[in-house]
C-alpha cells in the first residue's frame, strides 16, 4: 500500500475511511462525528453518509448494552449496575425507566456515569426492545446531527478563514481539541447538575 503522496492518502481515506470512521464512532461517537463532519466539509466524505453512520454508531452500542441487560439476567445486571452507580441510584433509575422511559433514556445518554449501567438496566427492567429502539433512534437523530453539523460548519468556517491565514493545520488541531474539551465539559456539567438536584 503506497501512502507516500497526498493523492494516495486521499484515495485511501476515500476508499477505507467510512469503515474506519464507523468503527471509531462505536467507541466515542460525538468526537468522531465532529471530526467526520469537519472532513465532509473538505470533501473527504458525504455529509449524509456521515450523519447516517453517526446515528447508527449511537444506536448499535445502545442496543448491545440493552441486550446484555436483557439476556444476562436480573441478578447479573443488578450486581454490576449497583457496583457502578450505587443501590439508591439504581432503584431510582429503575422506577424512572418504568414511569417515563423516554425521559429516562435521554438522561442516561447525557449523564456520563449513567450511560452504560443505565442501558444495561433498561434491558433488565422489562422495557420492550421496540420501545427502546424507538426512543434510542429518536434521541440519536438530534444528538448525532448536532455534532456532525457542528463539525461540518466549523470546516466551512475554516475554509473561509484559511484564505487569510497560513496556519490551517494548527487551527484544525485546535478546533478538534476545543470541541473534545467542550463535549467532556458538557457531560461533566450534566453529571454535577444531576447529582446536585437529584435528577437521578
Amino acid at each position: 500500500m503506497d501512502l507516500s503522496t497526498p493523492a494516495a492518502i486521499l484515495a485511501f481515506l476515500q476508499g477505507q475511511g467510512y469503515l474506519i470512521m464507523f468503527l471509531l464512532m462505536l467507541l466515542e461517537g460525538p468526537v468522531i462525528a465532529y471530526v467526520a463532519g469537519f472532513a465532509a466539509s473538505l470533501g473527504l466524505f458525504s455529509i449524509f453518509i456521515v450523519l447516517l453512520f453517526a446515528i447508527a454508531g449511537n444506536i448499535v452500542p445502545d442496543a448491545a448494552y440493552f441486550f446484555i441487560g436483557r439476556f444476562a439476567g436480573a441478578a447479573f445486571s443488578d450486581r454490576h449496575v449497583r457496583k457502578a452507580i450505587g443501590k439508591r441510584r439504581m432503584d431510582r433509575l429503575r422506577r424512572f425507566l418504568c414511569r417515563n422511559p423516554g425521559k429516562a433514556l435521554t438522561m442516561i445518554k447525557l449523564v456520563p456515569p449513567l450511560t452504560i449501567p443505565g442501558l444495561i438496566l433498561s434491558g433488565a427492567s422489562g422495557l420492550s426492545f421496540f420501545r427502546f429502539f424507538l426512543y434510542s433512534f429518536m434521541i440519536s437523530i438530534p444528538y448525532s446531527a448536532f455534532f456532525v453539523f457542528l463539525g461540518y460548519y466549523s470546516g466551512v468556517a475554516f475554509g473561509v478563514v484559511v484564505t487569510y491565514v497560513r496556519w490551517l493545520p494548527l487551527l484544525i488541531a485546535l478546533a478538534v481539541a476545543l470541541i473534545a474539551g467542550a463535549w467532556f465539559l458538557v457531560r461533566t456539567i450534566f453529571r454535577r447538575l444531576s447529582e446536585r438536584f437529584g435528577w437521578i
